[in-house]
């Protein structure tokens, strides 16, 4: 298993539950055996600290 050290930051998205909150959004890449992946991870700052709340991956793959 190999995760890219390139970090993207994404544009936030808006709490579902809370219309003027945000989340902020990572984008990493990675690999396992043959397959690749693209995360992202989606986390609120509160105060001095980063809450994870929530992560996408989905196999970079042509069906």
């Amino acid at each position: 298993m190999e995760i890219d050290t390139d970090v993207k930051v994404l544009a936030p998205i808006r709490n579902p539950a809370n219309k003027k909150q945000s989340f902020d959004v990572l984008e990493v890449w990675g690999t396992i055996y043959k397959g690749q992946y693209r995360m992202h991870l989606i986390y609120a700052q509160l105060g001095g600290s980063c809450v994870l709340m929530g992560q996408e991956i989905l196999e970079h793959a042509s069906l």
